[in-house]
């Protein structure tokens, strides 16, 4: 099968569980110890953006980043939701682009996805604030 049509399958299939599911709920499952340990877990990852996608997600207006990374030192691809597009506008996100994320990972039906507080490109770091974007959205919804 061709990588490229696999990668953008990956992408769409997390897209979809994002917008189906509440990870949190999700990965933090009755009994799910695994689960529930990798939930507090932080991770900071480098790598080359290799595929992009915008998933809006279900009832709340928002649009999320979602990027497929090709990891620096363990040399995996990784799914990375950078959060609500709204909040990324002060960094350039381009296939291609080396970026350095930071947040905990989640498991999302059978991907582990990693869900971005804190993204730097170039040297310029910006924090995601999830709550604030969905305040925002719940408010213009009214």
């Amino acid at each position: 099968m061709n990588t490229q049509l696999t990668k953008l399958s990956m992408l769409a299939a997390v897209g979809l569980a994002l917008t189906t599911a509440t990870p949190t709920a999700h990965a933090m499952g009755k009994g799910n110890t695994a689960a529930a340990k990798m939930e507090k877990k932080m991770r900071q990852v480098s790598g080359e953006i290799v595929n992009m996608k915008e998933v809006e997600i279900r009832g709340a207006n928002i649009k999320n980043k979602i990027v497929m990374l090709n990891t620096t030192k363990k040399k995996r691809q990784l799914v990375v939701d950078l959060g609500p597009t709204t909040g990324l506008t002060a960094v350039k996100l381009n296939k291609g682009e080396k970026i350095s994320v930071e947040g905990p990972v989640k498991q999302i039906r059978e991907r582990r996805v990693l869900f971005a507080d804190r993204i730097k490109v170039d040297g310029q770091e910006v924090k995601i604030n999830r709550d604030e974007e969905k305040k925002k959205a719940e408010a213009e919804k009214k």
